[in-house]
C-alpha cells in the first residue's frame, strides 16, 4: 500500500470512530470523552495535513462555509483575550461593572440567586486587575474553545478529504450502522432496565436516561439525524448508484428499528423533530415550488411555530405543561439584554444563569433548553449572526444543488443530510442537543459530507459509482 493510501486509511479510521463511538460514551459529555474526541480530531487533521504536504502541490478546496466558522472561532478567542479596562468598558459595560466588584472569585451559586454576578476566573490567575476578558467564566470558555476547534477541524477534514463517491458511501454506512447499533442497545437496555446505564452506572438525580445517554431527548436527537440520512441512502439506492441496491430491505429495517427506539425513548421532542425531518426530506425531493411543496413547508413551520413564539415571547409560551421552559427563556432574555453584543462567553451559561433565575424556577439549569437563546446569551449578537450566516449559506447551497441535480445517489444523499439538519434545527428550539458533543459532532460530519457531496462531479464510469 502506498504511503498516501495508508494516510487516507488513518483519516478514514478517525472519522469512522468519531461517528460510531462518541454516542456510546454517554454522548461524549464527560470531560475524558471530550478529550478523546478532541485528540482524535487533531490526529485526523494532522494526518490530512501531512498527506497534503507530501504532495507536489498543496490542495485546499475553498468553501464559503469556512469563513463564518473561522470567524466564530476567533470570536471565542477574543472573548478569552485579556484587554484593558477602558476597552472592556466600551465593548461590554455590564462585564466591566462586574469586574469592578471588590472580590473576583470562583462562585458556586446555591438555591437562591446572589445579589450581583461574580465573574468566574481561573483559580490562581495572575492577570493584572487592569486586564480582563469579555467572558465571565474563563475555564468554561476555554473548554468550549477546544470543542469548537475540534468541530472545525473535522469539518475541514471532511470537506477536503471526501473527493469521490466511495468515501461518501463509507461515512454514510458508518452513520447508518452506528444509528442501528445505538437503537438496538437502547431497546435492549429498556427491556432489561435496572435503573442504571450500562446496567452498572448510576443515573444522576432528576435524569431521564435512555440508551447510553443521560437524557432521552439527546438520544432521540442523534437518531433523528441517523434516520434522515438512512432515508437519503434509500433514495440514493433508487438512483442505481449505491452498493446497497440489492439490499433496500435492510435499510428499511434499520429505519424502522431506529424509529421504534426513538418512540420507546418517550421523547416528545424527538418525535416532533423526526416529523419535521421527514417533511423536510419530502420537501428536498420535490422539484419546483408547487402547491404540494408550499404545503409541506407550511406544515414544518406550523410544527416549529409554538417554539419560535416562545423563543421570542417567552412570557406567553403556549404549552402549559412546559411552563418551566418559558420561565427559563424569559430569564435568559434578561441575561441577553445585559450582554447584547459580545455575550457572557461561550460555555458560561451554567455559571451566569443562576443570578437571573427567579423564584418560580425551582430547578437548577445548566442550559437554556433552547440552543438559539443560549447562543445569544453566550456569544451575543455577533456570535448568533455568524452561526446564522453559516446555516443560510449551507442550506442555500444544498437547495441549489437539489434544484439542478438530476435523479441519482447525490440527490438522495443531499436530501437526507439536509433533512437531518432541518430536524435538529427544529429540535434546538426547545432543547440543547448542540451542547452534547456526540450530537454536535455528527451534525458537523453530516454538513461536511453533504457539502462535499454537492461538489463531486458526476462520473460516467460505472465502476466509480457507489
Amino acid at each position: 500500500m502506498r504511503p498516501f493510501d495508508r494516510l487516507d486509511r488513518v483519516v478514514e479510521t478517525c472519522l469512522l470512530g468519531l461517528i460510531i463511538v462518541p454516542p456510546f460514551l454517554f454522548g461524549a459529555v464527560p470531560l475524558w470523552a471530550q478529550s478523546a474526541l478532541e485528540v482524535t480530531a487533531l490526529v485526523a487533521a494532522g494526518v490530512w495535513l501531512l498527506k497534503n504536504l507530501r504532495r507536489s502541490k498543496f490542495r485546499y478546496f475553498r468553501s464559503p462555509l469556512h469563513l463564518p466558522l473561522f470567524l466564530f472561532l476567533l470570536l471565542i478567542l477574543f472573548q478569552s483575550f485579556p484587554m484593558p479596562n477602558s476597552l472592556l468598558r466600551t465593548l461590554s459595560p455590564m462585564t466591566h461593572e462586574l469586574y469592578s466588584q471588590p472580590s473576583v472569585v470562583a462562585a458556586t451559586y446555591g438555591g437562591s440567586p446572589p445579589p450581583t454576578l461574580v465573574p468566574v476566573e481561573r483559580s490562581g490567575s495572575s492577570l493584572s486587575p487592569q486586564l480582563r476578558p469579555l467572558t465571565l467564566s474563563a475555564p468554561s470558555t476555554r473548554l468550549a474553545l477546544y470543542r469548537i476547534r475540534a468541530y472545525l477541524l473535522i469539518f475541514i477534514v471532511v470537506t477536503q478529504w471526501v473527493r469521490d463517491s466511495r468515501q461518501v458511501k463509507r461515512l454514510v454506512f458508518a452513520v447508518v450502522a452506528g444509528g442501528g447499533a445505538l437503537a438496538s442497545f437502547g431497546l435492549l437496555q429498556a427491556f432489561t432496565w435496572n435503573e442504571k446505564i450500562y446496567w452498572v452506572r448510576e443515573v444522576p438525580l432528576g435524569a431521564v436516561p435512555f440508551g447510553p445517554y443521560v437524557n432521552q431527548n439527546h438520544y432521540s436527537g442523534y437518531l433523528v439525524m441517523a434516520i434522515a440520512l438512512t432515508l437519503g441512502a434509500l433514495v440514493a439506492e433508487r438512483g442505481r448508484g449505491m452498493p446497497w441496491r440489492k439490499s433496500p430491505f435492510w435499510l428499511t429495517c434499520l429505519v424502522l428499528l431506529m424509529g421504534a427506539a426513538l418512540v420507546m425513548s418517550g421523547s416528545f421532542g424527538g418525535v416532533l423533530s423526526l416529523a419535521a425531518a421527514l417533511l423536510g426530506f419530502g420537501l428536498c425531493l420535490q422539484r419546483g415550488w408547487s402547491l404540494k411543496r408550499w404545503l409541506t413547508l407550511g406544515i414544518i413551520l406550523a410544527l416549529a411555530a409554538p417554539f419560535l413564539w416562545g423563543t421570542v415571547f417567552p412570557a406567553s409560551f403556549p404549552f402549559g405543561g412546559e411552563e418551566f421552559r418559558g420561565r427559563v427563556w424569559q430569564a435568559t432574555h434578561t441575561m441577553i439584554g445585559q450582554f447584547p453584543t459580545w455575550g457572557t462567553g461561550l460555555g458560561s451559561f451554567n455559571e451566569v444563569f443562576p443570578a437571573y433565575r427567579t423564584s418560580n424556577i425551582g430547578l437548577t439549569f445548566e442550559h437554556a433548553h433552547n440552543d438559539y437563546l443560549e447562543l445569544l446569551a453566550e456569544g451575543g449578537a455577533i456570535g448568533f449572526l455568524l452561526v446564522a450566516a453559516f446555516w443560510i449559506i449551507f442550506l442555500g447551497s444544498s437547495m441549489r444543488s437539489l434544484r439542478y441535480l438530476p435523479g441519482g445517489w447525490r440527490r438522495g444523499m443531499i436530501a437526507g443530510g439536509s433533512a437531518a439538519c432541518i430536524g435538529i434545527l427544529v429540535f434546538s428550539l426547545f432543547d440543547f442537543n448542540m451542547q452534547i458533543p456526540a450530537n454536535a459532532l455528527l451534525l458537523t460530519i453530516i454538513v461536511g459530507l453533504i457539502h462535499a457531496t454537492s461538489s463531486i462531479a458526476p462520473r460516467k464510469n460505472r465502476r466509480d459509482r457507489m
